[in-house]
Parts: C-alpha cells; sequence; structure tokens
C-alpha cells in the first residue's frame, strides 16, 4: 500500500505540471497572437488615396473633425477687437466701425449694431474691417462682430445727443 500512496503523490505532481505547462502555453499563445495583431494593426492602410498607419488615418479624422466644428472643443486662436470713431457719436452721425484682430483688419467679419434686445442692422466689414453706421435715436447700443475662427468682441455705447 505504502507503493499506492508514492505513486499518487507522483501522479499529482505530474498532473501539476502539466496544468501549469498547459497554462504557460496558453500565455505564449496569448501573447504571440496579441503581438500578431498589433503587427497587422500598425502595417499601412488606403486612406482617401494616402498610405497611412490607422494611428496616423484616426488621428488625422479627427484632427479633420476637429477643424470642422465637429469633434470636441476647440479654443479659437484669433480675438476680435472693436474700435469706433467717433468715440461720443451723435443722433444720424455716421460711425465707423474697425474690427481686427492679432493680424489686423478682418475682411468678412458680420458686426450687428444692437438697441437693447433689438437688432437695429447687420453688415460685413470690408477688406479694411470697417463698416458705417447711423445710429438714429439716442440710445444705448451694442455692436457685436463675430468671424469663424475668431473669438467674438462686443462693444457698449451711448448716443447721447
Amino acid at each position: 500500500m505504502g507503493m499506492t500512496a508514492n505513486s499518487r503523490k507522483g501522479q499529482t505532481t505530474i498532473e501539476y505540471l502539466l496544468l501549469i505547462s498547459v497554462v504557460v502555453l496558453i500565455f505564449v499563445g496569448v501573447l504571440v497572437t496579441v503581438n500578431e495583431l498589433r503587427k497587422q494593426a500598425e502595417q499601412p492602410v488606403n486612406v482617401s488615396g494616402e498610405e497611412q498607419t490607422p494611428t496616423e488615418a484616426i488621428g488625422n479624422q479627427l484632427n479633420d473633425l476637429r477643424n470642422v466644428g465637429g469633434g470636441g472643443s476647440t479654443t479659437p486662436t484669433l480675438h476680435l477687437s472693436i474700435s469706433m470713431e467717433p468715440q461720443l457719436p451723435c443722433a444720424f452721425e455716421p460711425i465707423t466701425v474697425t474690427v481686427t484682430n492679432e493680424n489686423g483688419p478682418v475682411a468678412d467679419a458680420a458686426v450687428t449694431i444692437s438697441e437693447g434686445t433689438t437688432v437695429i442692422d447687420t453688415k460685413s466689414t470690408a477688406s479694411d474691417g470697417v463698416v458705417i453706421f447711423s445710429p438714429q435715436a439716442m440710445s444705448s447700443y451694442t455692436l457685436n462682430a463675430e468671424k469663424t475662427g475668431n473669438e467674438p468682441a462686443s462693444l457698449q455705447f451711448t448716443v447721447a445727443c
């Protein structure tokens, strides 16, 4: 009987060694498979006629979406500012509004003049960043300037004469 107990111990040890070997082989197989998948994922693909890795292609597509405002928020790099002449205008007197950013005058900016919450007029700036308004009454007004890719600007003024 003593021999049976020893053979049983030997059998159990062999079973454990076989189990460990199977686990190691499975682990190695998983590592090899993951490595092969990684290599395949790094192979260039044809995206819009251009060979790119999938990571580059996805990164470029995300940047394209951000550039058109379709993904994530992007902060404009330029900031509009508004200046006005004369600074103390009278009713019916033309005021010259100039819209600029860090690069100089801004063409085609939408400039809105409002009295309270009522929009009086909206115009686009010329190539020199200028637009002209003529307030028709003594009141408080707000000028708002907007252009894609720029932080908007506003300026409040009062026509007192």
